[in-house]
């Protein structure tokens, strides 16, 4: 299937390049297709697996939108347009990319829709830059808006996202100088982390292995947690060389933690809640083979629907990683 654009038909048929969206191999990639309307202006397209490990994994529930894979189109859309229009050579795979922000939005209808059994999830994204930062004569950051929709117009999403990039060979010397000041060795090699004490279905998830805490403990209101970084997992941890916790683990160990408290405060499945919103800050690096703690304070829902309202930070020992806000709803 191709849509309609300005200058060309969207294709739906084949993945960009994986080096384009910084991933190892061909089925981490779910953009399709790219046009560069403007120099700040592009259309996407992407594609949502409908079995995959970990987006949408639950392969016979055709409801809704994963939110996670929805950040996660918009994430690729980022590498594939700071390369393409805002001059970050690829050939040298030269700049590390920092995420720093996040505000994404899910609308009501398209949490509640009902996708064709059989057909596809496609999605079409229209980005736009709203900031560029330069720096030594290059792009040293971009504040992205991309609206989501479906291919037939139907809106999916808002989702802001904003990035800084640092050539590696410096951004190596920082964090090194980082992990000695902080007393962990860089890049050491990953530790196996044990089995988590809960349930995935405590967590609004069917796989065992896709459990990013180890356990929960509760007081009224306030819900803490043990991260759990698996370097085994093909989809969180794409990249045996990383030497920091990557933001979309952060992402995906907050959302469990969302679901889970949202569902004990509301005495619900967590199988009918979804997040519908997610606000984050990544404030410093998460250092790997240390321990991680989620902190969460749930209120009352800010959207209208039945659910709640999950406040969380991530912290190491006194140092505070991220913060989320992260709404929750009843389906």
């Amino acid at each position: 299937m191709s849509i309609m654009t300005e200058e060309r038909k969207l294709d739906f048929e084949r993945t960009l390049p994986i080096s384009l969206v910084h991933k190892p191999s061909n089925d981490s990639v779910l953009l399709t297709d790219y046009v560069a309307q403007s120099h700040h202006e592009t259309l996407l397209g992407a594609q949502v697996p409908r079995g995959h490990g970990l987006y949408q994994e639950n392969v016979l529930d055709v409801t809704g939108y994963d939110i996670a894979a929805l950040v996660e189109i918009c994430r690729q859309a980022c590498f594939a347009i700071a390369h393409n229009q805002f001059g970050l050579s690829l050939k040298e795979n030269r700049y590390q990319f920092l995420f720093r922000e996040l505000k994404s939005n899910i609308t009501s209808a398209a949490l509640d829709v009902v996708h064709p059994r059989g057909q596809p999830i496609r999605v079409v994204v229209a980005s736009t830059v709203e900031k560029v930062l330069r720096s030594e004569k290059r792009t040293s950051g971009l504040t992205w808006r991309f609206e989501l929709s479906d291919p037939m117009g139907i809106e999916i999403a808002v989702i802001r996202i904003r990035q800084n990039f640092v050539d590696r060979g410096q951004w190596k010397r920082i964090r090194e100088a980082m992990c000695r000041q902080r007393g962990v060795v860089f890049q050491s090699a990953i530790e196996i982390p044990p089995e988590s004490e809960l349930l995935p279905s405590e967590v609004g998830r069917w796989n065992p292995q896709n459990l990013a805490l180890i356990g929960v403990t509760c007081l009224g209101n306030h819900y803490e947690a043990t991260a759990r970084i698996d370097p085994r997992h093909p989809v969180l941890f794409d990249r045996p060389t990383a030497d920091h916790i990557f933001a979309m683990i952060q992402l995906e160990a907050s959302r469990q933690l969302a679901i889970y408290s949202a569902a004990k405060s509301l005495n619900v499945d967590p199988f009918k809640l979804k997040v519908n919103r997610c606000e984050a800050v990544f404030q410093s690096m998460g250092e790997l083979n240390t321990p991680t703690t989620l902190h969460a304070e749930v209120s009352n829902n800010r959207d209208g629907r039945s659910g709640a309202h999950v406040d969380i930070q991530i912290i190491q020992g006194e140092r505070s990683v991220s913060t989320f806000q992260i709404g929750v709803i009843e389906i």
